[in-house]
């Protein structure tokens, strides 16, 4: 099977990175608004409490993500400082991080299955009464397009020179 980013054909439906990629970022809302998403950054969740920012950022980079990584946070509690088990990683690219959230699925880091998601705005008081189920579902990616997803990322460290001009 042939994978571009312009587009090609999987179990005879059309398939194309850059239009998951476009719809994940036109998901993300407009920049400044009151539902923009930075659509270069992802929840890192399930992390085990021991987690440090270095170790995290180490594990994006023995996964090929390293170069592609800006930041991680994990996310403390305020009055102890103990981690809640959960960060947030921020990528150059959109691209990389939908990458990554799709073939990063059911790895382990520090003996935990790491989950990757879209991050969220944060909801109000209002938003959060009136929520009555848990919305963490699965993700509606299939194994195909999971493989796709890899096999990008496989061609993308193939076709990656550093410091060519």
């Amino acid at each position: 099977m042939r994978i571009s980013r312009r587009g090609s054909k999987l179990r005879g439906q059309d398939f194309s990175v850059s239009k998951l990629n476009e719809d994940r970022k036109s998901n993300a809302g407009k920049k400044g608004g009151v539902n923009f998403v930075d659509p270069n950054k992802l929840f890192v969740g399930n992390l085990a409490f021991s987690v440090t920012e270095d170790q995290l950022l180490s594990w994006f980079e023995s996964k090929g993500y390293g170069t592609h990584v800006s930041s991680c946070k994990i996310i403390r509690d305020w009055r102890t400082g103990n981690s809640k088990g959960y960060a947030f990683a921020s990528f150059t690219d959109p691209i990389f991080a939908t990458s990554a959230m799709a073939s990063l699925r059911n790895h382990e880091l520090d003996g935990r299955i790491v989950r990757l998601s879209q991050g969220q705005r944060k909801k109000t008081e209002a938003e959060v009464a009136f929520v009555t189920e848990d919305r963490r579902g699965v993700s509606d990616l299939t194994e195909e397009v999971r493989l796709a997803f890899s096999l990008l990322l496989l061609l993308l460290r193939l076709m990656y020179v550093p410091n060519a001009i």
